[in-house]
């Protein structure tokens, strides 16, 4: 008689412990989830002031010279075709080749019009 109670006292209770997990899983789901709220971009005003947010002085000054001029027109028209490339490289193999022909003739373009503004 004593195995017949244990055996109704076991089952009794996982009957229970079952009960109780599935009532909390259904209410759980059937609970509204938050919905993510989008993160506010910081401002320069609530950023820090620290050293290294700072930019360089020379990013700061305006090119004076021609010299000065010509270097950075160069540098940013180099700049541009080499991200032109790479951005040519995730596409198709097949697209590639017509993509960096296209890449690099308004690189010529930018560098014939950066000769002409700037004639050394």
């Amino acid at each position: 008689m004593k195995t017949l109670t244990d055996f109704r006292y076991a089952s009794c209770l996982a009957l229970s412990i079952s009960l109780v997990i599935f009532v909390g899983t259904t209410m759980a789901q059937s609970m509204p989830q938050p919905v993510p709220q989008p993160m506010a971009q910081p401002t320069p005003q609530s950023m820090p002031a620290t050293s290294n947010m700072v930019n360089p002085q020379r990013w700061t000054e305006p090119d004076v010279t021609p010299a000065q001029k010509l270097s950075t027109a160069t540098k940013e028209a180099v700049n541009a075709h080499q991200q032109f490339l790479d951005e040519c490289k995730s596409g198709s193999s097949a697209q590639y080749a017509a993509c960096a022909a296209a890449v690099h003739q308004t690189y010529e373009q930018e560098r014939a019009d950066i000769r002409r503004r700037f004639p050394q």
